[in-house]
């Protein structure tokens, strides 16, 4: 008899509460009296874990989580034991590392003019703007059309907006449409300022009546106009930041109401040479509860909205930090979706007389604390709190951890396209490829800190200085996200069709990007002898049509399923990637 079985089951029962599920796992196949006890407590012992892992937000609840309690990060609510809900929740994890399986899969009804793709996973929608014009509410589970403007009303290449029920769209002459799904329309708190004009009520009346289902119908809500034209725009709920050549306009869009003006963000600063122009030109904006962030081609700079004062500028530079890694693949064909990336940290940078790059896009995470930037050069700069830069308490080099995006068997340089930031996890398309990031492998417990990874590797993407080489500088002890975790779609390299992405959006679960299959398909097709599997999907068999792009934990069979109805196609080729399915 072993002398644990002589401790209380109490006493047992606390001390596995302490162990992740992958030593769980380990410990219940190899010790008998272990997997009884774990058996015989099953619930109690996988509520433990969930705890202990981050996957609830609720320690003291009985039951896994449902509709009304679910852990965004985690939005799994069909769950029927926590033993259930703890495999779904590291299966999670471990697809979006690479360590899982996955399912590619397309939308499309072959006509490849999607410019920009919103989501809302919460009520099955997925929302597109077109090259050609048209805004399209698709319904994500059947693939029906819910809803659309029309191309005659929509302008060619609209950017567009979505959060919380708000849809915003830019017109010809700087205007924004911002539209609301009509279930949480309630006419009598339609803001008084900027009211939508009668060109929206028109359009709205022949949306509804072309469309009978109600559930995605949108309604006119306000019409955003300011003085001078603009070119750029972010919405984070509720605040919607409208960029001029040099002021910000930041509005309350559930009052329509004007709250803050920022002059003079883009004014040159004291004793900061620019080559050319183009250094102040606008490419991106974010916003946050308590900053501002613009990005310009040769500089990222955030102000406080508190005053409008300056906090941070960044300006392009050949290297930003002293924690710099190599992120490298080969180019052989992967049999799995998502693997891997490995990784080696670089020395420092020599002089150069190559150009500055420029920035491509920034964002913020919803905390508002932590900033990534993309530049043109297939450089990715992570900056975990940032404040602390901001404040003089660290500098950017001691900080910042960046990354080098390459290939390891082409000499052709690759340059940075489209960048996205959600639940802790950053998606990046370079001409190079599509990669996934988690900045913190370690948060849950995905991998243990302790237990060391390979030589100048990404053991499930850890990055370790200890473990560079001699001729290597140590990482500093500020060095933002050394748990860092990469992984690649090696299927997707095709460097033409990845230079003309228009769109990439995140999820918890699922990553969405746009696709030209005409150029390049992913997918190997399926012998006719081999019947769809899995639920509906709006794919075609036709070469003309396209695909969607999975990541599953309960179906891991490549399926087709051929629609008869047109409309119950999504318009254009939206290509989802499903790390978990809910």
């Amino acid at each position: 008899m072993s002398p644990l079985e002589d401790f209380p089951v109490e006493l047992l029962l606390q001390i596995i509460g302490y162990l992740p599920l992958q030593v769980l796992h380990r410990l219940a196949r190899t010790a008998r009296f272990f997997k009884r006890i774990i058996n015989e407590n099953e619930a109690l012992v996988y509520r433990q874990s969930a705890t202990l892992h981050g996957y609830v937000n609720n320690v003291a609840s009985i039951d896994p989580p449902d509709a009304n309690s679910k852990n965004y990060t985690y939005p799994f609510t069909n769950a029927t034991s926590w033993k259930q809900y703890c495999q779904l929740c590291l299966e999670l994890d471990r697809n979006w590392a690479g360590q899982g399986t996955a399912i590619p899969r397309i939308y499309s009804s072959g006509r490849p003019d999607v410019h920009r793709i919103k989501l809302d996973e919460e009520r099955g929608l997925l929302l597109t703007s077109h090259v050609e014009g048209r805004i399209v509410v698709t319904c994500l589970e059947s693939g029906a059309v819910l809803w659309a403007l029309p191309r005659n009303y929509v302008r060619t290449h609209a950017h567009l907006e979505y959060e919380n029920g708000f849809l915003i769209f830019d017109r010809f002459d700087s205007g924004k449409e911002v539209w609301r799904l009509s279930t949480d329309f309630d006419s009598s708190q339609t803001p008084v300022h900027a009211p939508p004009d009668s060109r929206q009520r028109i359009a709205s009346s022949l949306a509804e009546a072309h469309y009978p289902a109600t559930r995605a119908h949108f309604k006119p809500w306000c019409l955003i106009n300011t003085v001078q034209p603009t070119f750029a725009y972010r919405f984070s709920y509720p605040t919607l930041v409208v960029m001029s050549m040099d002021t910000a306009y930041l509005w309350d869009i559930t009052s329509a109401t004007l709250v803050q003006t920022i002059h003079d963000v883009m004014e040159p600063l004291p004793n900061h040479d620019h080559d050319h122009e183009d250094g102040m030109d606008v490419s991106y904006v974010d916003v946050s509860a308590r900053h501002l962030f613009i990005c310009g081609t040769q500089e990222l700079r955030v102000f406080n909205r508190s005053d409008g004062s300056l906090a941070l500028c960044i300006c392009s530079q050949p290297t930003f930090a002293i924690a710099r890694v190599l992120l490298a693949h080969d180019r052989r064909d992967a049999p799995d979706v998502v693997v891997p990336i490995r990784a080696q940290v670089l020395a420092a940078a020599g002089p150069t007389n190559l150009p500055l790059p420029s920035f491509i896009a920034a964002h913020v995470s919803r905390c508002g604390r932590h900033l990534v930037a993309l530049l043109a050069d297939n450089r990715l700069l992570l900056i975990e709190d940032f404040e602390r830069v901001a404040r003089g308490d660290v500098s950017l080099a001691d900080a910042a951890l960046e990354l080098n995006i390459t290939l390891s068997d082409e000499n052709m340089m690759s340059f940075g396209v489209y960048l996205a930031y959600e639940f802790g996890r950053v998606s990046v398309i370079t001409t190079s490829g599509v990669y996934v990031f988690i900045l913190d492998a370690t948060a849950h417990m995905l991998t243990d800190p302790d237990v060391a990874p390979s030589r100048n590797s990404l053991s499930l993407g850890l990055i370790r200085a200890s473990y560079a080489a001699p001729s290597v500088p140590a990482f500093p002890p500020t060095t933002s996200f050394p748990h860092l975790a990469g992984a690649y779609i090696p299927r997707l390299r095709n460097r033409h069709v990845l230079g003309l992405l228009s769109c990439l959006q995140m999820s918890a679960t699922r990553l969405y990007l746009t696709w030209d299959h005409r150029r390049a398909d992913i997918l190997e097709r399926l012998p006719e002898s081999h019947p769809p599997q899995g639920p509906l999907v709006g794919g075609r068999m036709e070469a003309s049509d396209g695909w969607k792009f999975d990541i599953e934990t309960d179906n891991m069979d490549i399926y087709d399923e051929l629609l008869d109805d047109e409309d119950a196609l999504p318009p254009e080729p939206v290509m989802v990637l499903h790390a978990g399915e809910v």
